[in-house]
């Protein structure tokens, strides 16, 4: 008798085990696949936070994965807004590797770093014509903090190597966001946690995640089904303790870096300071003292430094999505519009000739399609129907047109790669910063201050 009614006892039990886990497996096909950093790290949902419409990547990769023994027209160096671990074909130097033509190689600085790139010796031997050194806003303090502020000019002239570009007619490919799962996908695990996070974060009150939740006051600035939502990195309120030497000393260090890098005479260095998720969307949040937060326009204090100014392009109101609104990078179309603003320094630096510049005559090719993606926008040129047209807004045409020429979808400078994560393994998971309490209000109260980098550029990483 007592060995039945264990063996029944026991029979509950799995059967309600069975149960519970076929339950939680139907709560958690209704969650849209993790795609974001920031839905996966702070356990919000896809099907509040994920973008809508469509991303851009070019498969195969046009600037791929760059090797220290490798020789390059241009080397970008940067964090994840720059290089990829996985699905590489998303960020911007794949869109400047089309529109040049150019040999582009790419490192990650968090593999290897920009001093290992200037040490390797085929970079010394045969060293690139430009060099775009790229960092996030919440790294640019705690990496360049060092800084010698007793001069803060680049003295050494910038090398000017007047590449000849061509452009090349590849079209990247649409990549949407998977809503759906697969009939044999029943996520119950997830959806346990999800719950158990979830419930976690009501209790306390507060945030205890890496990833912060803000309510802005104005819609329509994400694709994302709660568009008035902001999900941010709490690294990105690190901000509010960097001093104003730690900030000189910074600025200092990126004129030294750019000596150093144009000490050979032949490569030109350009720096792009990669605003902060935060620091762009901040003018729409409730709380004011969040806009004070950071201090870019202090670039301008350092005008001898080579800067691409991306944070002065970055306007939310002007277009939907420039940072992907379940993650803290880009989307497609902004990646594009910072690769025209490289293009556009790189121009004017005389690193590269414009097409206007090394072009006589042809301006089209065999299929009628104007091939100058990036430089429309300064020549003035928009709707070129007629033969003969003449460009609008420039001193002098630059040329004449077959009839029937056209330009390009992805002709204007302010065109954009997407950052698209799969489910499993993509970026690596940070630990939990110390825990804070901002609501939905977005007041800056914290309970232990944020003490240094935590790498959110990185990639992360399934939990």
């Amino acid at each position: 008798m007592g060995d039945s009614s264990y063996r029944r006892y026991n029979l509950i039990a799995i059967g309600l085990a069975y149960l519970c886990v076929i339950g939680f497996g139907l709560y958690g096909r209704h969650f849209e696949t993790l795609t974001g950093d920031l839905t996966r790290i702070g356990w919000f949902s896809e099907n509040e936070f994920g973008w809508r419409g469509e991303q851009q990547r070019f498969v195969p990769p046009l600037a791929p994965a760059a090797t220290l023994d490798g020789r390059y027209d241009i080397v970008a160096v940067g964090d994840s807004f720059t290089a990829e671990e996985y699905d590489p074909g998303i960020t911007w130097p794949h869109f400047l590797a089309r529109d040049t033509g150019l040999r582009v190689g790419v490192f990650d600085s968090g593999i290897d770093s920009l001093d290992r790139v200037l040490a390797s010796p085929a970079y010394r031997e045969h060293p690139p014509a430009a060099l775009i050194y790229e960092v996030v806003e919440r790294s640019l303090i705690p990496e360049h903090r060092g800084g010698d502020t007793a001069n803060c000019v680049a003295a050494r002239p910038t090398p000017r190597p007047g590449l000849a570009i061509s452009p090349r007619d590849v079209a990247a490919q649409r990549v949407d966001r998977a809503q759906t799962r697969a009939w044999d996908d029943w996520p119950a695990s997830y959806a346990m946690n999800y719950l158990l996070q979830n419930a976690l974060r009501w209790w306390r009150g507060h945030e205890a995640t890496s990833a912060v939740r803000l309510e802005m006051t104005r819609d329509g600035l994400f694709s994302s089904r709660h568009s008035r939502g902001l999900l941010v990195y709490a690294e990105d309120f690190n901000k509010v303790n960097w001093s104003t030497a730690d900030w000189t000393a910074a600025l200092c260090d990126l004129a030294r870096l750019q000596d150093r890098v144009e000490a050979n005479g032949r490569t030109t260095f350009l720096a792009m300071i990669v605003p902060d998720k935060l620091t762009v969307y901040a003018p729409y949040l409730p709380d004011r003292r969040l806009a004070a937060l950071s201090q870019l326009s202090r670039l301008d204090e350092i005008p001898s430094v080579n800067l691409v100014r991306i944070d002065r392009a970055l306007d939310p109101a002007a277009r939907v999505d420039l940072y992907l609104p379940n993650d803290t990078h880009w989307s497609s179309a902004t990646h594009e519009m910072a690769a025209g603003l490289v293009l556009r320094a790189l121009v004017e630096r005389g690193v590269v000739r414009g097409l206007f510049q090394q072009i006589e005559g042809q301006r089209e090719d065999d299929r009628h399609l104007f091939l100058a993606r990036i430089l429309l926008a300064d020549a003035g040129i928009r709707d070129v129907m007629e033969g003969e047209a003449e460009p609008r807004a420039i001193v002098e045409a630059v040329g004449e047109f077959g009839a029937g020429a056209e330009l390009r979808m992805g002709t204007e400078i302010l065109a954009v790669a997407p950052v698209v994560i799969a489910e499993r393994g993509v970026r690596h998971h940070h630990p939990a910063i110390a825990e804070i309490d901002i609501d939905e209000k977005s007041a800056i109260a914290v309970e232990g201050p944020f003490r240094g980098p935590l790498h959110a550029e990185e990639r992360l990483e399934d939990p």
